[in-house]
């Protein structure tokens, strides 16, 4: 939720309404209704790459390039 919630927010405009809602396999859920108010215009957004900036340079990775930097799997004679 909150990826979703920050890509959100990079666009949002004064006056907007975000409805952002969490659920689990469980019975729970958590609901927000947020409107965006005037103080968002003094946020300095280009200070920082967006969500989607950082999402369009990625680099991927296989599931097992992943576990072997995370230390889950180690190459005999390393």
């Amino acid at each position: 939720m909150i990826i979703g919630l920050s890509a959100i927010l990079d666009k949002a405009k004064s006056g907007d309404r975000i409805l952002a809602v969490a659920f689990g396999s469980g019975a729970g859920s958590d609901a927000f209704d947020i409107t965006v108010n005037n103080r968002i215009n003094s946020i300095k957004r280009e200070n920082a790459p967006g969500v989607m900036d950082q999402v369009n340079k990625a680099i991927w990775i296989d599931y097992a390039t992943y576990v072997k930097f995370k230390g889950k799997i180690v190459m005999k004679g390393e």
